[in-house]
């Protein structure tokens, strides 16, 4: 009997040994809502919440629910370091959501820009009310440098100007969505009230004097940020 009690605690001090041995550290991962499966390094090995240990290194961890995105990322793991990973799972059916709604003055001669980051398989909506007529666009951050120096009258307009999403009025929305296949990244939403719409075969008709243009943003993605807000500037003459 005496023996059966020692050969336990000899296997258990042996599994310690060995844990320590081979580097192995402690890794956790957990998920809101629960019960996604795990695929650590192309293996299902449970459900969250989910923990184990693994060899010190960079693993891929992907986690998958039915009607939920699939989360995927790859994570450092250090030696004598615990590694827990929190991931918020987004719905397939996920709705837009409000991230501003303000009124902003926008003068002849001028323009206003969003800076904002967008994910793949995600959208951002920028729905435009004006007293009067305006070009609004979205584009690479390349292709607005190349606007502000059309508006600057530091270059002269030549091929044209690249924008991913346009719509031209006084009630438009522009709506600019990414493909599962896509890179999270930063993007411009412009509205453009200057004398360079006369090479894009339109003339701005907001008041002289500018009016009250009323600019909301909405969107499905959770991690969506706003980096600059209707920030705004003008062609040499123009007034802000």
């Amino acid at each position: 009997m005496r023996n059966k009690r020692i050969i336990p605690g000899i296997l258990g001090a042996c599994l310690i040994a060995m844990i320590i041995m081979c580097g192995c550290t402690n890794l956790q991962i957990n998920s809101d809502p629960t019960g996604a499966d795990v695929i650590i390094d192309g293996e299902m090995v449970g459900q969250t919440n989910y923990e184990t240990t693994v060899n010190p290194g960079i693993h891929s961890i992907v986690l998958t629910k039915s009607g939920y995105e699939t989360y995927q990322t790859q994570v450092p793991v250090r030696e004598d370091e615990n590694t827990v990973i929190n991931a918020q799972l987004v719905s397939l059916t996920s709705e837009m959501r409000l991230i501003s709604e303000k009124t902003i003055n926008v003068r002849k001669n001028c323009y206003a820009y969003y800076r904002y980051k967008l994910g793949p398989g995600k959208k951002v909506s920028f729905q435009v009310i004006a007293p009067g007529d305006m070009y609004g666009f979205t584009t690479f951050p390349n292709d607005f440098d190349t606007y502000l120096r059309f508006v600057n009258k530091q270059e002269q307009w030549g091929s044209g100007l690249g924008t991913i999403y346009a719509q031209w009025g006084r009630n438009f929305e522009v709506i600019h969505s990414l493909g599962l296949g896509d890179t999270r990244r930063t993007f411009y939403f412009v509205l453009d009230n200057t004398q360079i719409s006369n090479y894009l075969t339109y003339s701005p008709t907001l008041p002289s004097e500018g009016g009250s243009v009323l600019v909301r943003i909405t969107t499905n993605d959770p991690q969506f940020t706003l980096e600059a807000e209707s920030q705004q500037g003008c062609m040499p003459g123009g007034t802000t």
